[in-house]
């Protein structure tokens, strides 16, 4: 006779503490991987208008895809046992690249029209939607289908969803925003030139791209398989518990 084994909902300490034990972890397949992507984007955003426009826009639209992405295929393959490399990443990412992204920019355009209804909409909309990236990613539904099943998946927990959505953005704000001032604090310290305040903010824009942005999307997809696992039975706590430390390489 089989027995029903005890899931443990991943709480927030438990999923903070596993999403920067992944990101330390495989620090360097997770900043390469997002580097891939980053840094030319970056740079054709600073080239002269028209290329940097086109760049600003290129970056708005395809890193809302990539970034839960990469994140979502880390700790995949930490699930699995398997020691992730940007290039698996990319292997893997690169057929699907378009539907993710194409996906993610419907939902958050559909989203932001809702704005003109009532905030209420607006608010049910960027909850609903958390879990677009990591479905196109994991289950292989794009567009409604994946907005559908993102929205089954946060039934039930949309507060939860919620929560973890607002930590996770108020730890990418906050350190982004400490990489940002960075650059007129060393000007009054420093007494820099203007031109070379501005080239350190633009290099440390995209290091806070490359290094930021991936422990709020590890934060995610971990919530993601959290609610999916436990739906179908596992226990995303107990894959978390299997973890080798972060200082050990296996």
């Amino acid at each position: 006779m089989s027995t029903m084994i005890a899931q443990r909902p991943l709480d927030v300490g438990r999923a903070l503490d596993g999403a920067l034990a992944v990101y330390r972890r495989h620090f360097i397949a997770i900043v390469a991987a997002m580097a891939v992507a980053v840094v030319p984007l970056e740079l054709l955003s600073l080239a002269p208008r028209p290329w940097g426009i086109i760049g600003g826009l290129l970056q708005v639209v395809l890193l809302a895809g990539v970034t839960p992405g990469v994140a979502t295929l880390i700790v995949s393959d930490v699930r699995a046992g398997t020691a992730p490399t940007a290039a698996s990443v990319w292997r893997r990412l690169a057929p699907m690249l378009v539907g993710l992204v194409l996906s993610v920019t419907v939902a958050v355009v559909l989203t932001s029209l809702s704005i003109v209804l009532l905030i209420v909409p607006f608010l049910l909309f960027v909850v609903w939607f958390q879990f677009v990236g990591e479905v196109v990613v994991v289950e292989r539904r794009t567009f409604f289908a994946a907005m559908g099943r993102s929205r089954e998946l946060v039934q039930g927990s949309y507060w939860r969803v919620a929560g973890y959505a607002i930590l996770g953005g108020a730890i990418t704000g906050v350190a982004t925003g400490l990489l940002a001032a960075a650059p007129a604090a060393a000007a009054s310290q420093f007494g820099l030139h203007l031109a070379a305040t501005t080239a350190i903010g633009d290099a440390l824009q995209i290091v806070a791209r490359v290094l930021v942005a991936p422990v709020e999307a590890l934060l995610m997809a971990l919530l993601y398989f959290d609610l999916r696992m436990r739906r179908e039975g596992s226990d995303i706590a107990a894959m978390l518990d299997a973890l080798p430390p972060a200082g050990v390489v296996g």
